[in-house]
């Protein structure tokens, strides 16, 4: 993959997050199974996205599932892990270790909770 597909990949992931908390939200889909999950999101999803390689309905539902019971269990998806916008800063050429030593904050986990 080039750096415009990941890019695009990782745009793909943010509205596969966002149509999963609308669906969840809604209350009109039954969230914890495959095949209504699978309609919603193609519907949501398609119009934008179904030109991916390797996209396809159940694949989309099986990936809402995952989401939504990763929600349930206490986060959404990316946004729930430290620094998620370090995946954009490597595609702009900038390294972890770059980004880390102009901001110290951006160390190990180790030294994160050491100065909490």
């Amino acid at each position: 993959m080039d750096a415009e597909q990941v890019r695009q990949a990782m745009d793909y992931v943010k509205d596969s997050r966002d149509a999963c908390q609308r669906c969840v939200a809604g209350g009109q889909v039954a969230h914890w199974l495959l095949e209504p999950m699978s309609e919603y999101l193609h519907s949501e999803l398609s119009s934008k996205w179904s030109h991916l390689e390797g996209y396809d309905p159940v694949t989309v539902g099986l990936g809402g599932l995952r989401v939504v019971c990763h929600y349930y269990m206490g986060g959404w998806w990316l946004d729930d892990t430290d620094h998620y916008e370090l995946l954009y800063d490597h595609l702009t050429v900038r390294t972890f270790r770059e980004r880390r030593d102009q901001a110290p904050s951006l160390g190990n986990r180790a030294d994160r909770s050491a100065r909490k």
